[in-house]
């Protein structure tokens, strides 16, 4: 009688699956869900991929996920750090950086670095090969992950304070000797193609960085940094970082590249409500002579601002969402993607700041076709929406997918689980991606490292600077001198008197070139 009853019972559960098994979901265990080809074409999709990221479910969870320039850096919540082909999802390679632990941060990258913060200690990798090529306690506890340029390592922390660590390249001496001029005029078109292929390769493995320990420069705040700063500029001469703050400050940041003595505060911006996500950055037009691109940043009194990357100037009057913007402003091309905190996406023009359209129930944008935007809604549902109106074509049941990634670099959706389970989906006749946002990027820079002393390669070992560093102790630092007036323990600013109301937008303080040097 109970066997009869127990296979009943499992009868009516099968029956009862069995839609959910037609539309195409296969559990791969622990409730991960695999969307199948059959399911992915009926919305006009195919799935390209699909990868388990190196996440223990018993001990650990998918922690954040970073695209940059073709690769995704996985990072758990036990310290390990991963790099997968965005387009394959080939893995690429797979690192423990630091304590399973201690608290990691999200990584950031930039050009051949990448970089996490796992407890007090920053490590910058080599982004091709997962090798650490310099790691240093920070002085402070961050808050938020790091920010990298081509030559620097930007950490917020919880005092307000923004540290700036030198990341000096270093090369082999022997082995540019030995390189192969891929333009020799003795060689063939496909000769030099080989060449020039041969020694990116090499290069890409050999990238090196000083480890004598330079402090840091660093520049106190107006509130307490708790998202990652963003690196806008950088030349041979210069480099521009912009940060954003709980009290509703966004500053901008310059150091001087040729002396490399002082993270000097240039401007800031004063909101009404606090900034909760890293702001987002239109590439100066490079039609228009002494154009500094534009700072788009989403506020919590319920404004997206459009700022001028030079001097911080509105670029157009704030738009009003009537809600706070709970994710950063996504850019594709000349339009602006901004959620907000009770549902609902605008798309603005990104020039002009005038609303296109709006979505009811959005919370998240995840990417952009040709004509789709695909969005999550408060369901978790994956939304396809009309490109021109906004209008809703059709919805996709993800709501166990919780991870989807925000991809203002290409066309491809990226879909995931806690437990590490990553799929990437395409329009079906996409067979390349689209990449968008590449019509201001200015030639990549020629990065020439500096005359240091190259390392002379010992007996029985290799050139250069070892893979694995050891960094020599660390000079106790000093506090830091807070020179704006709302450092970590200051006080606001004093209110207005009575019958006049508190300037609103940009508040140029007369110390607009706080911040400093080497406090350590």
């Amino acid at each position: 009688m109970r066997l009869s009853l127990l296979v009943a019972g499992w009868g009516t559960i099968l029956a009862a699956a069995g839609p959910l098994l037609a539309a195409g979901y296969s559990h791969a265990g622990g409730g991960d869900e695999i969307i199948s080809e059959a399911t992915a074409q009926r919305y006009g999709l195919t799935r390209v991929w699909v990868t388990q990221a190196q996440v223990n479910p018993a001990r650990g969870r998918l922690q954040s996920v970073v695209l940059y320039d073709g690769t995704l850096f996985t990072q758990s919540s036990r310290a390990t750090l991963e790099a997968i082909d965005a387009e394959t999802g080939q893995k690429l390679w797979s690192k423990l950086v630091g304590q399973p632990s201690y608290p990691t941060l999200q990584p950031g990258a930039c050009h051949d670095l990448v970089a996490t913060i796992n407890g007090a200690r920053l490590f910058v990798l080599n982004r091709y090969t997962g090798d650490i090529l310099f790691e240093t306690d920070i002085d402070g506890a961050p808050g938020g992950g790091p920010a990298l340029s081509t030559k620097r390592a930007y950490v917020p922390t919880v005092s307000g304070l923004i540290l700036s660590y030198r990341l000096e390249p270093i090369t082999n001496a022997a082995q540019e000797l030995g390189k192969h001029d891929p333009h020799d005029i003795e060689m063939t078109d496909e000769e030099k193609a080989e060449a020039k292929k041969k020694i990116e390769e090499e290069r890409r493995e050999n990238i090196r960085i000083r480890q004598d320990y330079i402090p840091p420069l660093a520049c106190a705040s107006a509130g307490r940094a708790l998202v990652p700063p963003l690196v806008i500029k950088q030349t041979a001469d210069e480099e521009f970082v912009t940060w954003v703050t709980d009290r509703g400050y966004l500053h901008l940041g310059r150091v001087d590249r040729r002396s490399e003595d002082m993270l000097q505060m240039k401007d800031r911006f004063h909101a009404e409500g606090a900034f909760s996500n890293p702001p987002t950055f239109l590439l100066p037009d490079p039609k228009q002579r002494g154009d500094g691109g534009i700072i788009f940043a989403g506020s919590d009194d319920g404004h997206v601002y459009a700022l001028s990357g030079r001097d911080l100037e509105k670029k157009w009057k704030e738009f009003d969402t009537r809600d706070p913007v709970i994710d950063s402003p996504v850019l594709i091309e000349d339009r602006l993607y901004v959620t907000t905190e009770l549902g609902g996406m605008f798309a603005i023009d990104a020039n002009s700041g005038k609303e296109i359209w709006w979505a009811a129930e959005i919370m998240h944008f995840v990417a952009a076709g040709r004509q789709r935007i695909y969005a999550a809604d408060k369901l978790g549902r994956l939304r396809i929406l009309d490109a021109r109106t906004g209008s809703t074509l059709d919805i996709i049941p993800t709501g166990s997918l919780p991870i989807k990634i925000s991809n203002d670099q290409t066309d491809r959706i990226y879909l995931g689980t806690e437990d590490g389970l990553l799929q990437c989906l395409r329009e079906v006749e996409e067979s390349k991606p689209i990449v968008y946002n590449q019509s201001r990027i200015p030639p990549p820079e020629e990065i020439k490292p500096e005359k240091t002393p190259t390392v002379p390669k010992p007996k029985g070992g290799d050139a250069g600077a070892p893979k694995t560093p050891h960094p020599p102790a660390k000079k106790p630092p000093a506090k830091a001198k807070d020179d704006t007036g709302f450092g970590d323990d200051a006080a606001p600013p004093a209110k207005p008197p009575k019958g006049k109301a508190p300037p609103k937008g940009k508040a140029k303080a007369k110390d607009a070139d706080a911040g400093g040097g080497n406090p350590f």
